[in-house]
């Protein structure tokens, strides 16, 4: 673990919270478009491609996550990715 983090290091943590707004993005929009039908919802939502995106997009993050705890302290990493807690809500 590299004690001194780069600026590419927090470019890269910016992408994690870009990309997991994304994802949240991406759910919400799919559980909108699947309906309200109860018995017919899970199928609904499977069919939809933005759920497949959102996966798509939380896999990307998960490595590009990993890449960040790689080159930046928990201590640091952790709390500036909380910034996803604001910015879902305003996206």
């Amino acid at each position: 673990m590299n004690a001194a983090a780069t600026p590419a290091a927090f470019a890269l943590l910016a992408f994690c919270i870009v990309t997991e707004v994304i994802r949240e993005l991406c759910f919400k929009s799919a559980a909108r478009r699947a309906g309200g039908r109860p018995r017919r919802y899970a199928a609904a939502l499977l069919r939809e491609p933005l759920v497949g995106a959102g996966i798509l997009a939380w896999f990307v993050e998960m490595i590009a996550w990993v890449m960040v705890l790689q080159r930046v302290p928990l201590g640091i990493a952790y709390p500036v990715m909380t910034l996803t807690y604001a910015a879902v809500p305003a996206a």
